[in-house]
């Protein structure tokens, strides 16, 4: 069970946590919600506090908890996307596969059927 549990913590930091993190970082600007356009740490907290930067430059672990707080925040929005896009999929393919299978079924009832001759 804790390889299986090992396996899901992997894919989730390989495939959401690690390039969320670069896009929060070094992506486009969206404000105050992230893309910081690959600014210095220390210039995103005196972005985010509205404070002189210098105070962040002596600070280097409350502005690394500060950015890292944020982007947790941030991370929270991507995950809620990606389970409720999965969801979505999931529904639609039992969906689909339900139809088929009812078509089928159908089909195999016509089949089955014998129509009187005429």
């Amino acid at each position: 069970m804790s390889c299986l549990l090992y396996f899901c913590e992997w894919v989730s930091q390989t495939f959401l946590y690690l390039p969320s993190k670069a896009m929060y970082l070094k992506g486009p600007s969206f404000g105050a919600v992230g893309g910081w356009d690959g600014m210095h740490e220390s210039m995103i907290c005196s972005t985010l506090t509205k404070t002189d930067e210098r105070l962040w430059a002596a600070n280097k672990m409350d502005c690394s908890a500060l950015i890292d707080f944020r982007f947790r925040s941030f991370f929270v929005i991507v995950t809620t996307a990606v389970y409720f896009a999965a969801l979505y999929n999931m529904v639609s393919y039992a969906a689909l596969f339900a139809m088929l299978w009812l078509y089928r079924k159908a089909v195999r009832c016509t089949a089955l059927v014998q129509l009187p001759a005429r």
